[in-house]
Formats: C-alpha cells, structure tokens, sequence
C-alpha cells in the first residue's frame, strides 16, 4: 500500500524507518558526498551514524 502512494515526504519517511532498505546511500555533506556506507566514513566526515 506504500508502495503505490510513496512520494518525497513518504520516501524519506519509510527510509528514516527502514535505513536498511537503502543500499547505496549517497550522502550530500556540503561540498562532499560520501558514498556507501561505513560508519568511519561517516564520522570521518563529521557526522554520526545513527539508526533511529
């Protein structure tokens, strides 16, 4: 049923929920992007990995 009504707000909000449904994340950090996931990259880059 998500599936067949998802949109911008409901993708991210099913992604922020399920972040193991993501399975290449590109993460746009300023003049960065970081790619993957690897919690070291992540705080390599200033931020924190989380999974709430």
């Amino acid at each position: 049923m998500v599936k067949e009504n998802i949109g911008d707000d409901t993708a991210v909000m099913v992604m922020m929920e399920n972040p193991s449904m993501i399975k290449r994340p590109v993460l746009e950090h300023g003049e960065e992007l970081v790619v993957g996931f690897k919690a070291s990259d992540y705080e390599a880059a200033g931020l924190a990995a989380r999974n709430s």
